[in-house]
């Protein structure tokens, strides 16, 4: 379920990198708590220690913790194929009130999955699919569907029903298919609108850097199309400079907690370090729920590549609209949650 992901928690070191930065972080609501799911590895301890200026083998696990006490709840050992992965490439949900599933790439087009009965502590199936081409996540859509991403881009993304999760190995049809691997279909609840047929909209569909919104009714057939930026009356375009070659503006939308968000960054290279950028990064978000646009802060940050996510604070009593980034500088990846401003 869409809704059993958590976004924020009082025990995330926000703070331990310059700026406000965290470590990423996976969490789920489960029985009142919050659960972490996250990826470590520990040196192999045994008597065919490898010798002198030979590093010791690891070993490799998915951790499950309830937060509330810091107690760990289940220690999995996992694949080599996972060894160079990192807790932000995990997939985590909750399929039902007391089933935990877990979704993570590995290398060479690894995919494993994991699903925990989290009453009775215990690993109830796993999968593994070998050189899958045909998965590189999944994502849950709202509570009834979920996406099949594709590793190869000549592969469209399917939309499947939610009881398939359970047998991956052998999925029914999909319900939706979409012909290329850049886009997405996120659920959304527009009767706040006062346009009579924006309230049989129950999808929007999305593509990699297009503005474009193609608006679906509950059987995923067309009811709109829009251009997001025509959504914000205070939308600026974020620079007239054209930008060096291989630096392109960025746009970006996602849609989560019936809330989209829409943002554009200017990369600016630095002399003499061609991977690193400067980059300008405006935001703008529709909360779908109050028909009302969420104003952010416009910020400036180094990195290479980031990604941006809406959610509704469990922290407030008002379910205050934030969103999450997330940065990726080479193998390290930090996140950062922002408040609305106004």
């Amino acid at each position: 379920m869409a809704d059993s992901i958590v976004y924020e928690h009082e025990s995330i070191g926000w703070g331990n990198y310059e700026g406000g930065f965290a470590d990423p972080y996976k969490l789920v609501k489960f029985n009142g708590k919050t659960i972490s799911i996250s990826l470590k590895n520990k040196i192999n301890n045994n008597l065919n220690a490898p010798g002198p200026g030979i590093e010791p083998s690891t070993q490799n696990y998915l951790e499950i913790k309830n937060l509330s006490n810091q107690k760990i709840l289940k220690l999995t050992s996992i694949a080599n194929k996972f060894k160079h992965t990192y807790t932000s490439s995990l997939q985590a949900f909750m399929y039902s009130e007391s089933v935990l599933w877990i979704g993570l790439n590995g290398m060479d087009r690894y995919y494993g999955i994991w699903i925990y009965d989290l009453v009775k502590v215990k690993l109830v199936k796993h999968f593994a699919f070998k050189n899958c081409s045909q998965i590189w996540k999944i994502l849950p859509v709202g509570q009834k569907y979920f996406m099949v991403i594709p590793h190869n881009s000549n592969l469209g993304v399917k939309v499947l029903t939610w009881s398939n999760l359970l047998h991956m190995d052998n999925p029914n049809e999909p319900v939706y298919h979409m012909q290329s691997a850049d886009e997405r279909v996120y659920p959304i609840d527009w009767s706040a609108s006062s346009i009579g047929y924006f309230k049989s909209i129950a999808f929007v569909r999305i593509r990699n850097q297009s503005e474009q919104l193609a608006f679906l009714d509950g059987n995923f057939l067309p009811v709109i199309t829009l251009d997001v930026r025509d959504m914000f009356p205070n939308y600026e375009p974020i620079g007239d400079e054209t930008p060096g070659i291989g630096y392109l503006i960025q746009k970006k939308i996602s849609v989560n907690a019936n809330c989209l968000l829409y943002s554009e960054y200017y990369p600016k290279p630095i002399e003499n370090f061609p991977n690193t950028s400067f980059n300008n990064v405006n935001c703008y978000c529709w909360d779908f729920t109050t028909n009302f646009q969420v104003k952010f802060p416009n910020y400036f940050l180094e990195f290479a590549k980031y990604d941006v996510m809406a959610f509704r604070s469990s922290n407030t009593s008002s379910t205050q609209v934030k969103y999450l980034l997330t940065k990726h500088n080479y193998s390290k990846a930090l996140c950062k949650i922002f408040e609305p401003v106004g």
